[in-house]
Formats: C-alpha cells, sequence, structure tokens
C-alpha cells in the first residue's frame, strides 16, 4: 500500500455497510491492493478504490449507481462465492461490472451503474474505484436504488393556501396544507426526467397510475401518477404504490420518459395531492436526483441519517393485506374486466401456430419446416395484485406440467428452457411462464398446462390496457380448454 491517508474501506475487510440510500467516501491516497484490478487498463495513472457491503433484506433487482465523480470510474458488485469460507479477494465472484476509465470524469449527475438480482440475507461486496492521471482520485456518491427517490409526475395538483396548484406552478415558500390541516411553507421542489426505456432497472422507476375514484368516490379526484416508491397515507401507515398494484383501478404505465416532481417541507409529511393524502419529499441525501439538486447540499443530521418517517412503513402483512382487499374490491365492484381464457399460442418465427388436438388441457402442435424459433405465448397476471393476502411479485402466464418434442418428454429444467421461464416450483413437476417463453424447436410439440388466476383484459371503456405489459390474443384464436 502507498504511504499517506487511506480511507477506511480501502480494504476489503473494512467495507462499509450501505444502509441509507446514499454512502459517500473520499478515496484520496488509496491505491491498488492485492487482488484489486480498478486502474490496471490505465497503469500510468494514480488508482483508487474503496469497498461497500449491502445486506439485502428482500429478494429482487438492485442498482446501484454513483452520481458524478471526479474520475473515470469502474463499479464493481460481487457475490460470496463460498459462503462456508472466509471473506476475501478471492473468495468472490463478480455479478456485474461498468468501466468508464477513458471515458473522463462524470458530471453531476452522471452516472455509472451495475445491476444485479439479490437474494434476501446475503452479503453483497461493491467495489467503487478508477484512476485520474496525475493524483488521486475523490468518489462521487453510491446510491443504492432499492431505496429511489419518491415522486409525482408532471401536472398533480397539490393543495396549497392558494387552491390546488400544478406542482410545476409551485414555488418554494408557498404554503401547502398537510392531510393534518396544517399550512406548512414549501422549502425545496425537484425536477428531473428519466429516460424509462434507457433505465437499467425500469420497473424501479416506470410510474403508477392511480385512477380517479380508485380509493374511494372522488379519491382521488383526478388520475395520481406517482413513482413506484411512492408512499400513500392510509389512516397511520405510508404505503409504496407498487404494493397496491391491481391491474385494473391502479397500474404500472410502460413510458419512454417520465417527468417526475417532488416538494419537500421542514419535515416528512402528507400532502393532499389530486385529493389524495400522499407524502411529501423526505430528506435521504438524494437532491442530486433532481435537476440543480447537486448544488442543494445535504441537510441530514451530522451522522448522515435520513430524516424521520411521518409514520410507519408497511410492505406486506396483515395492514397492507387490508388495504389491498379494499382496493381490489372497489375494482370489482366498478367492473374490472378480467377473463379465465389464457390466450394460449405458440409462435413459430413470429406466426400463430393453431393447435392440432386439445384436450384436458392438452395442446398439440405440428410445426413446419425449416421453423428456427419457437415461443409458448399467453396473458399473464401477478398474484399479489388481486389476491389481496398474497405477496408473490412474478408475472405468471400457464403452469406447465408437461412438454413433449417429438414425442419425448423434456425436463422441466431442461437447458433449453431459457428466457420467459420461472424456476421449478418446489414440488418438481411444474413451471410457470412468465407470458412469453422460448421452446426447443421440434416438429411435434405437445404441452400441458394449467391457469388459474384470472387475467386482467383492456379497458375498453379508457381505450388503453389496464395492464401495458399484458399480451391479448387475437379474437378469432381465444382458446379455452375445460378439464
Amino acid at each position: 500500500m502507498a504511504s499517506g491517508p487511506l480511507p477506511p474501506n480501502d480494504e476489503l475487510a473494512n467495507a462499509v455497510p450501505i444502509t441509507a440510500a446514499v454512502t459517500s467516501q473520499n478515496t484520496a491516497g488509496a491505491t491498488v491492493a492485492a487482488g484489486e484490478d480498478v486502474s490496471a487498463e490505465v497503469p500510468l495513472d494514480v488508482g483508487s478504490t474503496v469497498w461497500f457491503s449491502y445486506a439485502a433484506q428482500t429478494d429482487g433487482p438492485v442498482t446501484l449507481t454513483t452520481l458524478g465523480s471526479s474520475y473515470d470510474t469502474t463499479l464493481q458488485v460481487f457475490r460470496v462465492t463460498d459462503p462456508s469460507q472466509p471473506v476475501s479477494y478471492g473468495n468472490l465472484t463478480e455479478l456485474d461490472v461498468s468501466d468508464d476509465i477513458g471515458q473522463g470524469p462524470l458530471p453531476p449527475g452522471g452516472t455509472s451503474q451495475v445491476n444485479f438480482t439479490a437474494t434476501a440475507g446475503q452479503t453483497y461486496y461493491v467495489q467503487a474505484g478508477g484512476s485520474l492521471a496525475g493524483g488521486a482520485a475523490t468518489t462521487g456518491d453510491l446510491v443504492l436504488n432499492a431505496s429511489p427517490p419518491v415522486c409525482f409526475g408532471r401536472g398533480t395538483r397539490i393543495r396549497t393556501a392558494r387552491g390546488d396548484l400544478a406542482i410545476e406552478q409551485l414555488a418554494v415558500g408557498d404554503l401547502a396544507l398537510t392531510a393534518a390541516g396544517a399550512l406548512r411553507p414549501v422549502r425545496w421542489i425537484g425536477r428531473r426526467t428519466v429516460d424509462c426505456a434507457g433505465y437499467p432497472a425500469a420497473d424501479t422507476v416506470l410510474p403508477v397510475r392511480i385512477r380517479a375514484g380508485a380509493m374511494a368516490p372522488g379519491l382521488p379526484d383526478a388520475d395520481l401518477v406517482v413513482s413506484p416508491d411512492h408512499c400513500l397515507f392510509f389512516d397511520d401507515v405510508l404505503i409504496p404504490a407498487k404494493h397496491l398494484v391491481n391491474d385494473a383501478t391502479i397500474v404500472r404505465e410502460d413510458v419512454g420518459s417520465v417527468d417526475y416532481w417532488h416538494v419537500e417541507l421542514d419535515d416528512h409529511d402528507v400532502l393532499i395531492a389530486n385529493g389524495m393524502p400522499a407524502e411529501s419529499y423526505r430528506d435521504c441525501g438524494l437532491h442530486r436526483f433532481f435537476v440543480g439538486g447537486e448544488t442543494w447540499g445535504d441537510h441530514r443530521d451530522p451522522g448522515g441519517n435520513e430524516a424521520p418517517l411521518h409514520a410507519p412503513h408497511v410492505v406486506g402483512g396483515p395492514r397492507l393485506h387490508a388495504v389491498k382487499a379494499w382496493l381490489i374490491g372497489r375494482a370489482k365492484h366498478r367492473g374490472a374486466p378480467r377473463t379465465d381464457d389464457p390466450g394460449l399460442q405458440v409462435m413459430a418465427d413470429g406466426c400463430v401456430l393453431t393447435p392440432t388436438a386439445i384436450r384436458d388441457r392438452r395442446f398439440d402442435f405440428d410445426v413446419p419446416d425449416g421453423v428456427q424459433a419457437l415461443r409458448l405465448v399467453s396473458r399473464s397476471s401477478v398474484p399479489a395484485h388481486w389476491i389481496a393476502d398474497n405477496e408473490d411479485p412474478r408475472r405468471l402466464g400457464v403452469c406447465i406440467a408437461d412438454i413433449q418434442l417429438d414425442g419425448a418428454s423434456l425436463r422441466l429444467d431442461d437447458a433449453g428452457l431459457t428466457a420467459g421461464w420461472h424456476p421449478v416450483e418446489p414440488c418438481g413437476t411444474k413451471r410457470w411462464t412468465d407470458g412469453n417463453a422460448v421452446l426447443p424447436v421440434g416438429r411435434r410439440l405437445t404441452v400441458q398446462a394449467d391457469w388459474f388466476l384470472g387475467y386482467p383484459l383492456p379497458d375498453r371503456n379508457r381505450g388503453q390496457a389496464t395492464a401495458p405489459s399484458v399480451r391479448e390474443a387475437p379474437r378469432s384464436l381465444r382458446l379455452v380448454a375445460r378439464a
């Protein structure tokens, strides 16, 4: 190691836990240690590196991002290869890397990102490092997008002493009316346009649309668009919008980009947005997510802790289930269109194959000569979206118990069953598709399918799909096979 002041987490053994949305670390004076290859591509530059650890609380995708730096950046994330052995450089397996070396320093708001799928209870190690010719490097901030900023969509009307104002018309100093009836001054307003189509983890930023009247008559009083982690207020708890999606009155929107805005008061509180109680911005050090926010500074307490929550944050359990039951019941009352028909199809090089026989939900297909690609396509549904006490977030198409190709049965874990397949169920005899699954190619195909969830349909009164990711089969080819 080089002499001089070194960051405390210059070594893997001293990795700093990521416990808040933003963790900052200055790497001045750090050098490349044994097993670290951060600056290997630019050996004449001074390399520096710091380590962070992330203990996953839930299963699912995670994005780690640097928000600007004064140097060429490399960001890497690793899992422990053999958890039974001590953590060391030789016991790490790289999951993803973002190498910006050679592109120059990242500007404020510029990002270097890595993405991985976390398993609850596992600890992952993140290496941030890079090179700067002629001197040591300094990191930007490391942002954990598992806790992304929460925002309102453009046009949201915020209740103030001047009436209900579009969020883009608000000004710092305006008096916002809280759900408790207090008038509190607006401290800060943030704005950012997010490129959803190019975002590495799009599900963390694709907006949620809450239809007018989804909660109760006149609540909200107009469609309310928020980011997926934006919390709504129910009695005495805050619930992120993404946990309330039902593919009918509360839907995810598949958009190319979205303008997000937020409003901060002196403390975390509850605003009235389109008539609906919804949280204000909570200071967790993410002002730089917004245009101009890089100059705002960090106003958290000296320990860098996030601002206290206005109310408990609920993401599971009986309180969430009770709210979901109410919302699903109201969606049913309003006639949310659904069907038991999966619209099952086999696509051969993009063309629909008609079954030669259907019996007891067993579908036979003859595949023409020369076909290069087969896919099993159906509608899809998320159990957690329509079953109040279910928290399964998977998008499920049909459940396959048997696949026969040219007269031979395929194992459900066959290597040819790749994209579009969920893991084999614990029973070992069933495997769900996600609604668009790759199949091995053969001349004769038989699939034994099952389904029970029901599927959302387009809301024809609105002229758009209630769940944009749901695929609808052509009317002439809808199939329902009864046992």
